[in-house]
């Protein structure tokens, strides 16, 4: 990416349970740009669409975009985000 993109990307998330999934995102700088809070029904499946701003960044950019949900067996996934940036 070159310096000042807004870099879209995107996760797959889907709920495997009999109760609706509550999920909240977030990133673990202001650079990544979360996601509106959202449900999902029983075996419905969703697609997040963050993305990263590299306004302040040049270099390798090695970020994570956290779901959190309320699932008590997974109640967080860690996202890895890799970026390269001229």
């Amino acid at each position: 990416a070159v310096q000042g993109d807004r870099v879209p990307f995107t996760v797959q998330i889907g709920n495997t349970g009999d109760a609706p999934l509550a999920y909240r995102t977030q990133g673990d700088c202001g650079c990544v740009i979360a996601v509106a809070p959202g449900t999902l029904a029983p075996n419905a499946v969703t697609l997040l669409r963050p993305h990263l701003d590299t306004t302040e960044y040049v270099g390798e950019l090695d970020k994570r975009f956290l779901i959190l949900t309320n699932d008590p067996e997974r109640p967080s996934v860690i996202v890895p985000v890799r970026l390269k940036v001229k």
